[in-house]
């Protein structure tokens, strides 16, 4: 007899310190509830951070789409119901719904979630771990496929390998960032990794000051490809998504010394207007490996 898997629901209520300028829940702490939410779920389920930990594994968030009706305001509650969503290749699923208490929507996501081996650095199929049934519901918050996000085409000169201090001092003429950071304390999780729910915070604060004006965020999706630690650099890059292919902000061109500079200049503040959908890539300075990338919808 097939095991039947109830959704778990936790309430939280929405602090001073979760809300934006508009004094409703930003992007970034909706994403903390429906994370939260998750372990909390797993842990009740019998395979959460601990249970896993046990037996040398861990779990990894490798994407994630929501989709936002009305976000709530200070100081009202939230309830945040999430389950299993089945498995999709390597990934188990997990879908959310979010509700304030008195039934308005908020709203709906799905992710997709790998299983790490911690001395192989390996993943696990999640079905040869779990129950099948404790995997599966049936159920689905979002009618999409969670697929590889499509990547912003850099330019072959943004792609080589980094180039000698030396040559840093040269003008750079390979694609110049939104934004660039180094990866502070408050940036990393008990792992010492840069915290799934960073990046979405960085995506949004590359977007040059003023530039937002009274957009609002009706969807957002990541992909995260890769591990970042403490002390490393990274920079951003965006498009609209029409354009992504040929970005006209992007000057091609090589640089005096024929070889490009690994990281560039932030892009000064201005031309850059979030309208309809645009995507987003991150990546490390030192390698110009991308670490994750990026769809938002704005209205």
């Amino acid at each position: 007899m097939r095991k039947t898997i109830q959704p778990y629901v936790a309430r939280f209520r929405v602090s001073s310190f979760d809300v934006d300028t508009n004094n409703q829940l930003t992007a970034t702490a909706l994403t903390r509830f429906l994370l939260e939410s998750a372990w909390r779920h797993a842990a009740l389920l019998g395979y959460g951070y601990s249970a896993l930990g046990e037996r040398r594994l861990f779990w990894v968030l490798s994407r994630i789409a929501v989709e936002i009706s009305d976000l709530p305001y200070w100081e009202e509650e939230v309830e945040v119901e999430t389950w299993p969503g089945g498995t999709q290749r390597m990934f188990a699923l997990r879908e959310y719904a979010v509700h304030t208490t008195d039934g308005r929507p908020v709203a709906a996501g799905t992710s997709a979630w790998i299983v790490l081996d911690a001395d192989k650095r390996r993943p696990v199929r999640v079905e040869s771990l779990f129950d099948r049934d404790a995997l599966e519901t049936g159920r689905r918050a979002l009618n999409r496929s969670l697929e590889k996000l499509p990547a912003l085409t850099l330019p072959e000169s943004a792609v080589a390998a980094p180039v000698p201090a030396a040559a840093a001092d040269t003008a750079s003429r390979s694609p110049q960032p939104d934004y660039r950071k180094q990866v502070v304390y408050s940036d990393l999780d008990r792992h010492d990794h840069v915290n799934s729910v960073t990046y979405i915070q960085w995506i949004i604060d590359s977007y040059p000051w003023g530039s937002l004006g009274g957009a609002q965020l009706e969807y957002f999706e990541l992909n995260y490809l890769a591990e970042t630690v403490g002390g490393e650099d990274v920079e951003l890059f965006s498009a609209p998504e029409a354009s992504a292919d040929q970005d006209a902000r992007w000057d091609t061109a090589a640089s005096e010394t024929g070889s490009p500079q690994a990281c560039g200049a932030p892009q000064p503040a201005g031309p850059l207007e979030p309208s309809g959908i645009r995507l987003h890539l991150v990546r490390r300075c030192s390698d110009l490996r991308p670490i994750c990338t990026g769809r938002l919808v704005w209205a």
